[in-house]
């Protein structure tokens, strides 16, 4: 049974790969992205139900992606 889809957003790959695994065996539908920008994308083509965002990203921090997400 699915819980959910979550996105999961980090740009170090090990991290937000076992983030994923850890996550889908528990039943989630993972959607990754490695940036901010992506996330953004991912983000509007998924519709997920939750957003498991690192702060410190290259590109765009994100803060300001949750702004982004929030308006």
């Amino acid at each position: 049974m699915i819980r959910g889809r979550i996105l999961v957003v980090d740009d170090q790959p090990e991290l937000r790969e076992a983030l994923s695994t850890h996550l889908s065996d528990a039943g989630w539908e993972v959607i990754e992205a490695a940036n901010g920008r992506d996330s953004l994308r991912a983000f509007d083509e998924s519709s997920p139900d939750v957003v498991l965002l690192d702060v410190i990203l290259p590109d765009i921090s994100g803060l300001d992606i949750l702004d982004e997400l929030k308006s």
